[in-house]
């Protein structure tokens, strides 16, 4: 788990107060993982994310890039390959693995939101029509957060001042003590 993809699962425990799991192989899903796996029990909310960050606006995903990761990362469509012995010349897919791996970890496929994150949404009217698209094609939610708009800004808000053995929320912490005392 790099510092991202840490700062999003302290987002997705801390703030939507979801019990978390990183890191998770798919079952049988050759060199396959999803970056996070979070519940909500007590609201019944049910997440798979997918973490991408870079903060340059210029490297903002555009939405067919989108596209590509959202075939890769929850439908579970491999990269295109010419080659004769390619899993997508073969037409091979992983959908019902990954969802098999949310039930391994009780969560309901048809109640989960895939969610990716990025730096910045950009073009927000195209990447809608494209969640959208999977909505109706594939029956599943997507959405796209942004990192600096929407993870940091109420991941901040909500980390108070005390001792926290998490490393991220204890330097944020810390950061926020810094800049009272200034």
């Amino acid at each position: 788990m790099n510092a991202a993809e840490h700062i999003v699962e302290c987002y997705f425990r801390h703030v939507l107060k979801c019990l978390t799991i990183t890191d998770v192989k798919v079952v049988n899903g050759i060199n396959r993982q999803c970056d996070l796996l979070a519940a909500n029990i007590k609201e019944d909310k049910y997440y798979h994310v997918e973490t991408s960050v870079t903060h340059m606006i210029m490297w903002a995903p555009k939405v067919e890039e989108l596209k590509a990761i959202f075939d890769a990362k929850f439908i579970g469509i491999p990269k295109e390959k010419e080659n004769s012995n390619s899993e997508w010349k073969k037409g091979v897919t992983y959908f019902e693995n990954i969802k098999k791996t949310y039930r391994l970890f009780g969560l309901p496929p048809s109640k989960v939101t895939r969610v990716f994150v990025c730096w910045i949404v950009k073009d927000r009217e195209s990447v809608q029509k494209l969640v959208d698209k999977y909505k109706k094609k594939y029956g599943i939610r997507v959405e796209v957060m942004s990192f600096k708009e929407t993870i940091l800004p109420r991941l901040v808000d909500t980390v108070g001042t005390s001792n926290y053995d998490d490393e991220i929320l204890r330097i944020i912490s810390f950061l926020k003590e810094l800049e009272k005392q200034r």
